[in-house]
């Protein structure tokens, strides 16, 4: 959707995959091209193609509405309060956040709060389930949170819940921040079994800037593994 207007649009031509016709196309058209606030989700489109000789032949696609654009704030008199929150309780990677494997080919997974060996998330929660991954692969892969502008904050902090299981050694979290110039760290879990612990409110002041992202990263070290996981994601600033 777009960040201004709310609203968007497809053509036929983005929704034709190679239609044909012996004797030519006349014409294509959508049942559905324009979709707002109220279409987020999936959308079901018919394509109708009609040839030169007035026949025609239908198909559908699903075209997915996001809305990933944040509010604006305004206070008249006061100071705004803005929250941003992930509980990471659908099934995928949630609107706005993204994976990166570094090394290997597993990545987070998301859609149940269970670890390996118990010590589970009391609800839905992002894991990199190492124990799931197999023998025989060294993985490390970040899970990133949206980009957040926060430059002009006076108070800004940062929460979440975690879990690391760790195997005789092998394993860690590491928690990073972009400070708009660089990466830097703000929890190693390393070498211990915890959680679910919630940090608390961590002060990010020190590295407000327009560009502020956090970044979560499990390295099993080069060993079969167990896992780690990240819930409740809440970063407050106004």
């Amino acid at each position: 959707l777009d960040p201004v207007t709310g609203n968007a649009t497809v053509t036929p031509a983005e929704i034709n995959n190679g239609s044909t016709d012996n004797c030519g196309i006349a014409t294509y058209a959508l049942d559905v091209s324009s979709f707002d606030c109220s279409m987020t989700g999936d959308n079901t489109v018919t394509l109708t193609v009609t040839d030169d000789s007035g026949n025609v032949a239908t198909c559908t696609a699903i075209v997915t509405v996001q809305d990933v654009t944040a509010p604006e704030v305004f206070c008249i008199g006061g100071i705004a309060n803005v929250t941003e929150s992930e509980d990471f309780e659908g099934a995928t990677v949630p609107t706005g956040w993204t994976t990166d494997i570094q090394v290997g080919t597993f990545d987070w997974t998301f859609g149940s709060g269970d670890m390996p060996l118990g010590n589970d998330f009391p609800t839905n929660a992002a894991i990199f389930d190492d124990d799931a991954a197999g023998p025989g692969q060294v993985n490390v892969a970040s899970l990133l949170s949206p980009v957040y502008d926060i430059s002009a904050a006076t108070t800004a902090t940062l929460s979440f819940d975690y879990i690391l299981k760790d195997f005789i050694g092998f394993g860690f979290l590491s928690v990073e921040v972009y400070d708009g110039a660089a990466w830097q760290e703000i929890l190693l879990v390393d070498d211990i079994d915890v959680g679910p612990i919630n940090t608390g409110d961590l002060d990010m002041m020190t590295y407000a800037n327009a560009d502020f992202q956090v970044r979560f990263t499990y390295d099993d070290e080069g060993s079969w593994a167990y896992a780690a996981g990240v819930d409740n994601f809440l970063l407050s600033y106004e």
